[in-house]
Protein backbone atom coordinates (compact mmCIF):
# COMPACT_ATOMS: atom_id res chain seq x y z
CA UNK A 1 0.00 0.00 0.00
CA UNK A 2 1.32 3.50 -0.75
CA UNK A 3 2.36 5.40 2.38
CA UNK A 4 1.99 9.14 2.79
CA UNK A 5 5.32 10.76 3.69
CA UNK A 6 3.71 12.99 6.29
CA UNK A 7 6.89 15.02 6.81
CA UNK A 8 6.04 16.95 3.64
CA UNK A 9 2.31 17.35 4.14
CA UNK A 10 2.49 20.54 6.20
CA UNK A 11 5.43 22.11 4.38
CA UNK A 12 4.93 25.14 2.17
CA UNK A 13 7.26 24.27 -0.67
CA UNK A 14 6.91 22.68 -4.06
CA UNK A 15 8.47 19.29 -4.70
CA UNK A 16 9.98 19.34 -8.19
CA UNK A 17 11.82 16.02 -8.37
CA UNK A 18 11.87 12.65 -6.60
CA UNK A 19 14.35 9.78 -6.71
CA UNK A 20 14.27 6.26 -5.27
CA UNK A 21 17.52 4.40 -4.71
CA UNK A 22 18.12 0.83 -3.67
CA UNK A 23 18.03 1.69 0.06
CA UNK A 24 17.50 5.44 0.21
CA UNK A 25 15.31 8.21 -1.18
CA UNK A 26 15.74 11.84 -2.18
CA UNK A 27 13.73 14.75 -3.42
CA UNK A 28 14.28 18.32 -4.50
CA UNK A 29 11.92 20.99 -3.19
CA UNK A 30 12.50 24.68 -3.95
CA UNK A 31 16.02 23.76 -5.17
CA UNK A 32 16.85 22.15 -1.80
CA UNK A 33 17.91 18.50 -1.61
CA UNK A 34 16.33 16.24 1.03
CA UNK A 35 17.57 12.68 1.68
CA UNK A 36 16.58 9.78 3.93
CA UNK A 37 17.08 6.03 4.30
CA UNK A 38 20.30 4.01 4.57
CA UNK A 39 23.42 6.05 5.27
CA UNK A 40 25.97 3.28 4.66
CA UNK A 41 29.07 4.44 2.74
CA UNK A 42 28.00 8.06 3.29
CA UNK A 43 25.41 7.84 0.51
CA UNK A 44 23.20 10.45 2.23
CA UNK A 45 25.93 13.13 2.09
CA UNK A 46 25.27 14.42 5.60
CA UNK A 47 28.69 13.59 7.07
CA UNK A 48 27.54 10.38 8.76
CA UNK A 49 26.89 6.74 7.90
CA UNK A 50 23.82 6.32 10.11
CA UNK A 51 20.34 5.86 8.69
CA UNK A 52 17.81 8.70 8.55
CA UNK A 53 14.21 7.77 9.23
CA UNK A 54 12.81 11.09 8.03
CA UNK A 55 13.81 13.49 5.25
CA UNK A 56 16.68 15.83 6.05
CA UNK A 57 18.50 18.62 4.22
CA UNK A 58 22.16 18.17 3.37
CA UNK A 59 23.72 21.06 5.29
CA UNK A 60 26.75 21.29 2.97
CA UNK A 61 24.33 22.16 0.15
CA UNK A 62 22.20 24.63 2.12
CA UNK A 63 23.48 27.60 0.09
CA UNK A 64 23.38 25.78 -3.25
CA UNK A 65 20.50 25.34 -5.68
CA UNK A 66 20.15 21.68 -6.67
CA UNK A 67 18.73 20.87 -10.12
CA UNK A 68 18.86 17.07 -10.26
CA UNK A 69 19.84 14.10 -8.09
CA UNK A 70 20.50 10.44 -8.92
CA UNK A 71 20.89 7.65 -6.38
CA UNK A 72 23.16 4.70 -7.10
CA UNK A 73 23.31 1.63 -4.90
CA UNK A 74 26.03 3.16 -2.68
CA UNK A 75 26.71 6.62 -4.11
CA UNK A 76 24.84 9.78 -5.08
CA UNK A 77 25.34 12.41 -7.78
CA UNK A 78 23.69 15.79 -8.11
CA UNK A 79 23.79 18.78 -10.43
CA UNK A 80 23.79 22.31 -9.08
CA UNK A 81 22.09 25.18 -10.90
CA UNK A 82 25.59 26.37 -11.83
CA UNK A 83 26.09 23.15 -13.83
CA UNK A 84 28.61 21.72 -11.38
CA UNK A 85 28.37 18.04 -10.51
CA UNK A 86 28.82 16.81 -6.95
CA UNK A 87 29.15 13.25 -5.71
CA UNK A 88 29.34 11.41 -2.40
CA UNK A 89 29.21 7.91 -0.95
CA UNK A 90 31.30 4.98 -2.18
CA UNK A 91 33.86 5.66 -4.89
CA UNK A 92 34.53 1.95 -5.51
CA UNK A 93 35.70 1.37 -9.06
CA UNK A 94 35.78 5.10 -9.77
CA UNK A 95 31.98 5.50 -9.97
CA UNK A 96 32.12 8.93 -8.27
CA UNK A 97 34.44 10.32 -10.92
CA UNK A 98 36.88 11.59 -8.31
CA UNK A 99 40.15 10.80 -10.07
CA UNK A 100 42.52 10.27 -7.15
CA UNK A 101 39.96 8.73 -4.82
CA UNK A 102 39.26 5.16 -5.80
CA UNK A 103 37.73 2.85 -3.21
CA UNK A 104 36.97 5.44 -0.53
CA UNK A 105 33.79 6.64 1.08
CA UNK A 106 32.98 10.35 0.94
CA UNK A 107 30.52 11.37 3.64
CA UNK A 108 29.89 14.86 2.22
CA UNK A 109 29.48 16.22 -1.33
CA UNK A 110 32.64 16.66 -3.42
CA UNK A 111 32.86 18.46 -6.75
CA UNK A 112 33.83 16.38 -9.78
CA UNK A 113 36.74 18.59 -10.84
CA UNK A 114 37.25 16.63 -14.09
CA UNK A 115 33.89 18.05 -15.26
CA UNK A 116 34.36 21.64 -14.09
CA UNK A 117 34.58 23.01 -17.66
CA UNK A 118 31.39 21.24 -18.72
CA UNK A 119 27.81 22.44 -18.29
CA UNK A 120 26.21 19.21 -17.10
CA UNK A 121 22.46 18.85 -17.61
CA UNK A 122 21.80 15.25 -16.52
CA UNK A 123 23.41 12.67 -14.22
CA UNK A 124 22.72 8.99 -13.65
CA UNK A 125 24.24 6.98 -10.80
CA UNK A 126 24.07 3.27 -11.55
CA UNK A 127 25.08 0.47 -9.19
CA UNK A 128 28.70 0.30 -10.43
CA UNK A 129 29.14 3.22 -12.81
CA UNK A 130 27.84 6.71 -13.58
CA UNK A 131 26.84 8.66 -16.67
CA UNK A 132 26.64 12.41 -17.18
CA UNK A 133 25.39 14.44 -20.14
CA UNK A 134 26.50 17.96 -20.99
CA UNK A 135 24.56 20.73 -22.69
CA UNK A 136 26.14 19.86 -26.06
CA UNK A 137 24.77 16.31 -25.93
CA UNK A 138 28.15 14.78 -25.08
CA UNK A 139 28.09 11.76 -22.77
CA UNK A 140 30.73 11.02 -20.12
CA UNK A 141 31.00 7.73 -18.22
CA UNK A 142 33.08 6.57 -15.28
CA UNK A 143 33.30 3.64 -12.89
CA UNK A 144 33.49 -0.10 -13.42
CA UNK A 145 33.89 -0.87 -17.13
CA UNK A 146 33.05 -4.58 -16.89
CA UNK A 147 30.83 -5.83 -19.75
CA UNK A 148 31.48 -2.62 -21.74
CA UNK A 149 29.00 -0.51 -19.76
CA UNK A 150 31.17 2.63 -20.05
CA UNK A 151 30.91 2.65 -23.83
Amino acid sequence: MPKDVSYFRKRSFKISSIEAGETNSALIADSTLYVWGCGMHGRLGNGRTSNLLKPSKIEDLSHQKVEQVSLGSSHTLCILKSGKVLGWGSSTGGKLGLEAALDRNFLTPKELIALERERIVQVFAGPFHSLVLNDKGELFSFGNHKDGKLG
